[in-house]
């Protein structure tokens, strides 16, 4: 069996907890959840139309591998992120190649949830009011 190193730039862990969990998670890693920022978190995808006569995706964005997200923090200010997850390494070239020289607001990274998955994002700042206007959604007529 052959296996294939792939750079990345860094490697995110994820978990869920809820309950007492939290608390020991806290205490395990010497944490103050004082301290630990708090954001609101919206995700953004297409529900699927019941009427429709396709195949069935709930999700259309999540079912193709992409996530778009808004995390606002206290101030108002936050902001967004785009990630293809899983994310093709042959696809991801160039610039867009993990270990190339690209900001801080675009990296490749493993997320590791479930299961070991490459993914790549990138996040951009927002300020409040484009925040507002987002998550408010379209006016009618608009």
């Amino acid at each position: 069996m052959t296996t294939s190193t792939i750079a990345v730039d860094g490697v995110e862990v994820k978990s869920t907890l809820v309950g007492p969990q939290i608390v020991a998670a806290i205490e395990s890693f010497g944490l103050d959840s004082g301290e630990a920022p708090r954001r609101v978190v919206y995700f953004f995808d297409v529900i699927e139309d019941v009427r429709s006569q396709g195949p069935r995706r709930p999700l259309r964005l999540l079912t193709a591998g992409v996530i778009l997200r808004l995390r606002r923090r206290p101030n108002g200010r936050g902001e967004s992120t785009l990630k293809l997850r899983p994310a093709d390494p042959h696809r991801l070239i160039g610039r867009w190649a993990a270990g190339t020289k690209h900001g801080g607001e675009y990296r490749i990274e493993y997320d590791w949830a479930a299961s070991r998955v490459l993914a790549a994002s990138l996040d951009a700042d927002l300020d409040k009011d484009l925040i507002d206007e987002v998550v408010k959604g379209p006016t009618a007529g608009g």
